[in-house]
């Protein structure tokens, strides 16, 4: 039976080598990004891929993520790769509560909302969720207190949601 992905942050860098792979091993994927243009162009390149705009600094994006598995897949996901995110310089001198607000929306917030939603598709599976991080996550760099911050917390909820999940079947990395 064919699998299915979802890819977070696929119009480009990691995530589009991720979709790019998914779909050449057979996967049906659907990968979101901001920008239409090259959520086109990947689409053109791999016919057959589903593309959705998700920008996760909006409210309520997941539940187009969510609307897709359920009306297009059947409910049927087997891994979603949580992959959408920036770097903001914030030198703490300078740094402000929208800056703040902006790292932690895209990077813990709009990925727990994603993945609070597809908890039922993925207990179905048995599947897998992957959060993509950081080095900065790990290891402090000057200027980026907002960014390293926001991937050490998805870091943390990385590992709270695999003990949270393991009873359903779910692995979480």
């Amino acid at each position: 039976m064919q699998k299915n992905i979802v890819i977070t942050g696929g119009s480009s860098g990691i995530g589009e080598g991720l979709a790019k792979y998914f779909y050449n091993k057979g996967w049906r994927v659907l990968t979101t990004g901001r920008n239409n243009a090259k959520l086109s162009k990947l689409a053109a390149e791999l016919p057959g891929i589903y593309t959705i705009v998700y920008d996760s600094l909006k409210n309520a994006q997941e539940n187009k993520v969510i609307d897709f598995i359920k009306d297009e897949w059947n409910g049927k996901l087997d891994v979603l790769v949580n992959n959408a995110g920036h770097v903001a310089l914030t030198p703490l001198p300078e740094i402000s509560r929208d800056q703040l607000e902006e790292m932690y929306q895209v990077h813990l917030i709009a990925p727990s909302l994603l993945a609070a939603g597809c908890v039922p598709f993925l207990s179905a599976t048995k599947g897998q969720i992957i959060n993509v991080s950081s080095s900065h996550g790990i290891k402090a760099y000057a200027q980026l207190s907002a960014y390293g911050s926001a991937k050490s917390g998805l870091n943390m909820l990385t590992k709270i949601w695999a003990l949270e999940l393991a009873p359903l079947g779910i692995r979480v990395n």
